[in-house]
């Protein structure tokens, strides 16, 4: 499900069962996996890989070319703000 006034930039991939609520930008050549949640306003960096089942609240920023990859099973917190790869 993707929320209105979501921005998907070019080459996003996005799998299956992936919810990105209102308001959320996904920078280009993302890929999100299988059963992740991204949150109302939360800025996916360019370049980054989000594993199955990740959560990323509302608001958190993924910043571009830092936060290269998030595990599968991650949690990101409401308003975090990311500035490495999380396992």
């Amino acid at each position: 499900m993707i929320g209105s006034g979501v921005e998907l930039q070019t080459d996003v991939i996005v799998y299956n069962n992936v919810v990105i609520r209102s308001d959320a930008t996904i920078c280009h050549n993302t890929i999100i996996k299988n059963d992740v949640f991204i949150g109302p306003k939360a800025l996916i960096g360019a370049y980054t890989d989000i594993g199955e089942y990740a959560y990323i609240g509302q608001g958190a920023i993924l910043i571009s070319g830092k936060a290269k990859s998030l595990g599968a099973n991650c949690i990101i917190g409401a308003g975090s703000i990311v500035t490495n790869p999380v396992p």
